[in-house]
């Protein structure tokens, strides 16, 4: 029996003619992780590759890889702030033709970017195992899964990942259960990085103020085929969860070196993230359906970063899926800055 948060405690006794009993042991709040599953949050674990264990662990458990120390430095590109933050979304194809040969070309593509975030959609187990021997993704990424457990289907397995250079501090992440007949679920993340300007954050181990910026960012292989009521309401939901505060933060994220809380940090875990990103596969054409139910389901205050960047590009320049002609794969993103 559960009451608002609590769950009822109990000892079982089985005896040999095959009855039991129950004694009460009185009630006792609910764990964390079982709170956010009934609401329909899975937070996931922040996978570092371990050069002495030679395998991917969760850095929450400490270890030379195992640091929720904020990053002070710009691990990308010396010891300068962040002026630019670059990201990358692909939808890499379940199809298992030339699959192995893909990857790696995939993989050295998306590398060769120089890319902070990287956004993976339709990932199989045959994709990650590639991605997660490769030596580059183990040096500079944190996965947000290494063995397949956020991977769905029962025929064909496929799913969404999240990869984030270790330069950037990875605040929470968690995947969320929408409405799909396709187990789609979005991945959004809470990342702090070191900005060039920010509200300030005194570390104890130098004794110095450092500017630190915090962005949310989710990725989505949204419904596919004809399906467009089911996106518009998986659209509506991820847009409302970029634009609000339900997203779980870990406090251990917040410490310092020796361990204590910072009063500021703890107040920065409930703000509105200043900088939001989606980036994915839509599955609709952004550039052909104005005003389909898809589009009105992105609030207007979110920009469509290909038409701000490459608003004269031409209808050819701007497919990502060739077959169809079509630019399913998108970034929206926002700054109330």
């Amino acid at each position: 029996m559960t009451v608002s948060g609590q769950t009822e405690r109990f000892k079982e006794f089985i005896f040999a003619d095959g009855t039991s009993k129950r004694v009460p042991l009185g009630v006792a709040q609910k764990p964390k992780y079982v709170l956010e599953q009934e609401s329909g949050i899975y937070s996931l674990k922040r996978l570092r590759f371990s050069e002495t264990k030679k395998m991917w662990i969760d850095t929450k458990l400490g270890g030379e890889t195992g640091t929720t120390n904020p990053p002070t430095t710009n691990s990308m590109s010396g010891d300068e702030p962040y002026e630019e933050l670059r990201m990358v979304t692909y939808n890499v194809w379940f199809s298992p033709r030339n699959q192995a040969a893909r990857a790696k070309a995939l993989i050295s593509i998306t590398l060769s970017k120089k890319p902070h975030i990287i956004c993976f959609q339709e990932v199989t187990p045959v994709f990650l195992s590639i991605l997660k021997a490769d030596p580059r993704i183990q040096k500079e990424f944190t996965l947000s899964d290494t063995t397949g457990t956020t991977l769905r289907g029962s025929k064909l397995q496929y799913g969404v990942l999240m990869c984030v250079h270790t330069g950037l501090l990875i605040r929470s992440w968690a995947l969320h259960v929408v409405p799909s007949n396709m187990s789609r679920r979005p991945l959004l993340a809470r990342i702090r990085i070191l900005s060039s300007k920010r509200d300030q954050f005194e570390t104890d181990r130098k004794k110095e103020t450092v500017a630190f910026c915090d962005i949310s960012v989710a990725t989505c292989h949204f419904e596919s085929m004809n399906a467009s009521s089911v996106r518009a309401q998986q659209l509506a939901y991820v847009f409302k969860e970029l634009d609000g505060k339900n997203q779980p933060i870990d406090p251990d994220c917040l410490k310092t070196g020796n361990g204590k809380v910072h009063s500021e940090g703890q107040q920065q875990s409930d703000m509105l993230f200043e900088n939001r990103f989606l980036l994915g596969d839509f599955n609709f054409d952004a550039d052909r359906e104005e005003g389909s139910s898809e589009e009105q389901s992105i609030p207007k205050h979110y920009v469509d970063a290909w038409r701000e960047l490459r608003s004269e590009s031409s209808k050819k320049e701007s497919v990502t899926v060739e077959d169809i002609k079509a630019r399913l794969d998108q970034i929206r993103y926002h700054s109330t800055r």
